[in-house]
């Protein structure tokens, strides 16, 4: 795993919408785990034992440019986790789906995973479509066909 990679499984909501998050380091997802949580960084093993093997399928998927796709992590961490860049939480947004798709909080998953590569990648054209609401499992669609993220592991 490396920063900016995005992270999709099939085990949230009972298996209707998914579940997602960004990479922030090679060992470290940030996500957010529904109602009455804020976000939290998890280790890829709690991930995967929480998403992976019976309990559903997670997909990787990874930008071919490493600059955007790390930058989109540092976003991602310093806007979710830690506004000074250090290592203990200082931002706790709250788990909603109202707001503009722009807004920090109140956010989830799949939106902190695009907004990330939206406001994250400067002026490039990451982004092509940013919709109202975004579905886990159709991330991969709202990225222009120069960014498309490939998939690297299924498990």
């Amino acid at each position: 795993m490396q920063k900016g990679d995005i992270l999709v499984t099939d085990n949230g909501l009972g298996g209707i919408s998914g579940h997602a998050g960004i990479a922030i380091s090679a060992e470290h997802i940030l996500t957010i785990n529904g109602y009455w949580n804020t976000t939290t960084l998890e280790p890829l093993s709690t991930w995967m034992k929480k998403n992976a093997g019976s309990k559903g399928t997670t997909w990787v998927r990874r930008l071919k440019n490493t600059t955007i796709a790390y930058k989109a992590g540092d976003w991602a961490y310093k806007n979710y986790w830690n506004a000074s860049g250090g290592t203990k939480q200082t931002i706790r947004p709250s788990y909603g789906f109202r707001g503009s798709r722009y807004d920090k909080n109140p956010t989830y998953c799949s939106k902190i995973v695009l907004q990330a590569y939206y406001f994250g990648s400067g002026s490039a054209p990451v982004v092509k479509v940013f919709p109202s609401l975004v579905a886990p499992r159709d991330l991969h669609t709202y990225f222009s066909s120069s960014y498309y993220p490939y998939q690297v592991a299924k498990k």
